[in-house]
């Protein structure tokens, strides 16, 4: 039996929610699967004079290439090739800009996960993504993204978590390196992290319910259309923002094929910036605010232990 495991994919390469970081990696566990997700950020003051709020749904994919492969070479225990897509879409309105935006974000990634006799574990992960608004949407611009993890066993109940990244998460596109460590106290407990990007709690409190907890960076890149806030500038600037989270949520596992998610919490004091690329225009930090999002994941087909 493969011992579940848990890497970073979504927070540290900026891929959306198609495998993150509370995702077991587990060969038995490779099915296809669909996730949607709804989530609202917004100031806890409604009028406060900076304030950024969102709304947006969100659809995500993962889809193993073929079947797992087991023990394809003396020292590897097997490995799997993956798909993942995701798309969504939303509504942003920031005060003081005059009007709301639509907003655009997805991307695609293939990743290989290797599993090696002495209870290693490796990702890599390479793929392109989009952020644009309702007018730049039309000449999409591809950003690319990457994501090379280890996960090396120290103990029966430690593991260390190292690699890089190359991510939009900071709010600016950057090369970032990874290392963490993932350790279980006890058969339902599980704390990891993986700097400097995310911290994880969970506790199973039964066979269908986990509960969780969260920090996170939660930043992004989007290009952005120039409405007349910002006269004699392009008319495709870029917004960056910056920003944390800390959430609390549960996963109830209605069956082996259906999955329910909510979370809730603090959406940090969110950095604002507006450029033209190497200049700066505009910045701002919005005022902290709350943040909710639910959601579903359904998968298909059977395990390799089912």
């Amino acid at each position: 039996m493969f011992r579940k495991t848990a890497l970073g994919l979504t927070l540290a390469a900026g891929l959306g929610p198609t495998c993150s970081a509370d995702d077991a990696i587990e060969l038995a566990l490779f099915r296809p699967r669909i996730d949607v997700l709804l989530e609202s950020r917004g100031p806890r003051e409604p009028e406060d004079a900076a304030r950024y709020t969102i709304g947006s749904a969100r659809l995500a994919a993962n889809v193993p290439l073929g079947p797992t492969h087991l023990r394809p070479f003396s020292s590897l225990q097997g490995f799997q090739l993956l798909a993942q897509a995701q798309i969504s879409a939303g509504t942003a309105e920031i005060a003081p800009l005059r009007r709301e935006h639509h907003v655009y974000g997805g991307g695609l990634a293939i990743t290989a996960l290797l599993f090696s006799k002495a209870g290693h574990r490796y990702l890599v992960s390479v793929g392109a993504g989009f952020a644009e608004d309702e007018e730049t949407i039309s000449s999409l611009q591809a950003r690319p993204v990457a994501l090379g993890l280890g996960m090396h066993r120290l103990g029966e109940r430690v593991h260390l978590v190292f690699g890089g990244a190359f991510t939009h998460v900071y709010g600016r596109p950057l090369a970032i390196p990874l290392l963490g460590a993932q350790w279980q106290p006890g058969p339902r407990w599980k704390v990891e992290g993986i700097l400097p990007v995310a911290v994880h709690l969970s506790w199973r409190s039964s066979a269908r319910l986990t509960l969780r907890g969260h920090l996170r960076a939660a930043g992004d890149r989007t290009r952005w259309s120039n409405d007349g806030d910002f006269p004699g500038e392009p008319e495709t600037l870029y917004l960056r923002a910056r920003g944390g989270q800390a959430t609390l949520g549960a996963d109830w596992t209605v069956s082996s094929h259906l999955l329910l998610l909510a979370q809730a919490g603090t959406d940090g004091a969110r950095g604002l910036t507006w450029s033209d690329g190497p200049r700066d225009l505009l910045s701002f930090e919005a005022a902290p605010g709350a943040t909710l999002l639910v959601g579903a994941r359904v998968s298909f087909g059977r395990s390799l232990m089912e």
